[in-house]
């Protein structure tokens, strides 16, 4: 009770993409506390960075003094829920829709307008509808809560002085629609700029930019949905979608990403959709779907899930093992580490199934890694697939990064990891023998290695 609604479930089920954080200002806070905030902080990366930010802030000053309006003022109005999305959009079908809609008045004199407009100003942008070309509509939700009509009254200033600085060029009009006002730029009939429309709906400032007349449909379209409580076309509907969005415990994500590869396919241009399609069919990762990814912060730890929906699991997609991790798996993690992962598989499986990986998508990395293979085995007389994946790893284990470099050292020096491993033995009797057969196979790569009793 007393929480906003989801602006991402409100999206068309037609969805390509979506990327979405609940509550960013809460999921910044646990950000600070976490590895990965270390590592961000460390001064190797703010020495690394230091140009780029000094152009980032110098940007931001010029874009203040011109607009009038400090990019801080915009972020401070954020109380909740940010969307970025990306919805295919009909130019054709959306123009005369609109069209019909406005020429029986049911926008008012502004429609009107806007109806004429869509019979004859916009007939270059229908063309794109008409190529057979699919064009995405970019999308963005932002909760502001009782400060949206305060933001959307600061982003009026902002238009308003563009359109000065344009000459005219662009058009800024505003029109009513089911109770609320929909304001629009309109670009040049000449001008591959795209129609950006935004209305104020619930809290929430909602907004999208798109050819044609379809940035205007589209928040038409997401006022409507967050209106009403039938899910049917929308997305929160889609199962996949769910389960980005849940957690077993309850409650969001601090952050979730969804795709329909499908749709997403379909937007691409043929040869670039033949070309995945192909590159993905050869390493065995062809029938995907849709991806789910979530990420939750919770205790100083990014945890993420990655669902992926498939037709079937071969290849690289076989790899990942059905049985959770049990234990904990980061519990000999050094203090210091930056990041961590822990993972399960068949390890003489995974290295085949990564050079194979490696040769489908055309590279000459795999090819390389596996002579380089063979010269080692020869020259230490280890065969690595046998007498060390196979009698070494029972295919769990966990790796850390830590960041240590001395201060006085080159930065690329500083940005080499250290790597702590830990993995799991099939047999601790014939452990130390299958590590001294990888130590002569590192040997033959010219790694030198030590034995430490500790």
């Amino acid at each position: 009770p007393g929480e906003p609604p989801s602006f991402a479930g409100a999206l068309p089920g037609s969805a390509v993409f979506v990327l979405t954080m609940p509550d960013p200002r809460s999921s910044f806070e646990k950000l600070r506390e976490t590895g990965t905030w270390k590592a961000l902080s460390h001064e190797s990366f703010r020495a690394a960075f230091a140009p780029a930010e000094s152009r980032v802030k110098t940007m931001l000053f010029a874009a203040q003094q011109v607009l009038r309006t400090h990019p801080k003022d915009l972020l401070d109005a954020i109380r909740g829920e940010i969307t970025l999305a990306a919805v295919p959009a009909d130019v054709g079908t959306t123009d005369a829709a609109a069209g019909a809609r406005a020429g029986g008045g049911g926008d008012g004199d502004a429609g009107g307008a806007g109806g004429a407009e869509a019979a004859g100003g916009k007939a270059g942008a229908g063309g794109i509808a008409d190529s057979g070309t699919p064009v995405p509509v970019l999308v963005l939700g932002m909760y502001a809560g009782d400060q949206a009509e305060p933001l959307s009254v600061s982003l009026d200033g902002m238009i308003g002085t563009f359109v000065m600085m344009t000459g005219g060029t662009f058009r800024y009009t505003s029109y009513p629609f089911a109770g609320r006002t929909v304001r629009v730029l309109v670009a040049p009939e000449d001008s591959a700029a795209p129609e950006t429309a935004f209305s104020v709906a619930d809290g929430f400032l909602v907004s999208a930019a798109g050819p044609g007349r379809s940035a205007r449909k589209t928040v038409e379209t997401l006022l409507s949905n967050m209106k009403r409580n039938d899910e049917t076309g929308q997305l929160r509907s889609n199962a996949l979608f769910r389960r980005a969005m849940e957690r077993p415990e309850g409650g969001a994500p601090d952050a979730a990403i969804y795709a329909d590869i499908g749709r997403l396919e379909s937007i691409l241009t043929p040869a670039a959709t033949d070309a995945l399609k192909r590159r993905l069919g050869m390493a065995g990762a062809g029938g995907v779907r849709g991806i789910a990814w979530s990420l939750r912060i919770e205790g100083g730890m990014l945890r993420e899930m990655l669902r992926l929906e498939a037709k079937e699991r071969k290849g690289i997609l076989a790899l990942a093992s059905d049985v959770p991790l049990e234990g904990a798996p980061f519990r000999d993690v050094p203090a210091d580490a930056v990041a961590a992962v822990a993972f399960r598989f068949d390890p003489r499986s995974a290295c085949d199934a990564v050079l194979a990986f490696f040769d489908a998508i055309g590279t000459d990395a795999g090819r390389r890694i596996g002579a380089g293979i063979a010269d080692a085995e020869k020259a230490s007389n280890v065969d690595f697939r046998r007498d060390v994946l196979e009698a070494l790893f029972s295919g769990e284990a966990t790796i850390a990064a830590s960041l240590d470099g001395a201060a006085g050292a080159p930065l690329p020096l500083r940005l080499i990891p250290r790597l702590a491993i830990r993995a799991g033995v099939r047999d601790p009797g014939k452990a130390r023998e299958a590590l001294a057969a990888a130590s002569r196979f590192a040997a033959a790569w010219g790694v030198k290695s030590r034995e430490l009793n500790l």
